[in-house]
């Protein structure tokens, strides 16, 4: 889906993972973009499906980049967040 510009989607993403860290405490500063996200997403067909192997790249990056720091209940957090999130775009 991605395949011509996979580093500017990385980017994009690690972007948008910025902004849900920096409002983590007030999620409804998001609407507007997750909004615009879908908008996008849905244009280029993706599905909700696409976005589970998403969030296990995600998981196994934070494991691979924290290692031990990366703990059970870390793991936990970071997949009920990603399954949050990605349930809104």
């Amino acid at each position: 889906m991605f395949r011509d510009d996979l580093a500017g989607q990385g980017m994009k993403f690690m972007t948008t993972l910025g902004m849900v860290i920096e409002t983590i405490d007030h999620p409804e500063k998001l609407g507007d973009r997750f909004e615009e996200l879908g908008k996008g997403h849905a244009l280029i067909g993706v599905k909700a499906a696409h976005f589970a192997p998403m969030g296990e790249a995600l998981i196994d990056t934070l494991r691979n980049e924290l290692g031990e720091s990366f703990t059970g209940e870390l793991e936990v957090a970071w997949r009920a967040a990603y399954e949050e999130l990605s349930a809104r775009v």
